[in-house]
């Protein structure tokens, strides 16, 4: 805040109207720059409001993206497990298939 004890002291000191109207004036322009300064900060400020949130909109895209893909990614990983235990499941069947098959020659050639 502007610091205008100086001028009060000579609103209160003073004697004639031009020491009033001096005080007044010098007072009310130190009050003038205070304030300007003021609007200089908030229109600083509103600007840095204006992009954080411009910002946060695009993290929270961006976290909408990265969930997605998590998701999808989630998804693949059970479709491939699925499909591994599928392979595996059949890759059973098929040694014990060739284990059928061997006992079957070993058994023909017996005879």
């Amino acid at each position: 805040m502007a610091d205008i004890s100086q001028e009060i002291d000579q609103l209160r000191n003073a004697v004639y109207g031009e020491e009033v109207r001096g005080a007044f004036i010098s007072c009310m322009q130190k009050i003038h720059e205070e304030n300007e300064s003021y609007n200089s900060i908030k229109e600083s400020v509103n600007q840095s409001v204006a992009t954080m949130q411009e910002q946060v909109k695009s993290i929270n895209t961006k976290s909408e993206e990265v969930k997605a893909a998590l998701q999808n990614l989630t998804t693949a990983i059970a479709n491939n497990e699925r499909e591994r235990q599928r392979f595996v499941c059949r890759f059973g069947y098929l040694e014990r298939f060739g284990e059928l098959l061997h006992e079957l020659s070993v058994s023909l050639c017996r005879k």
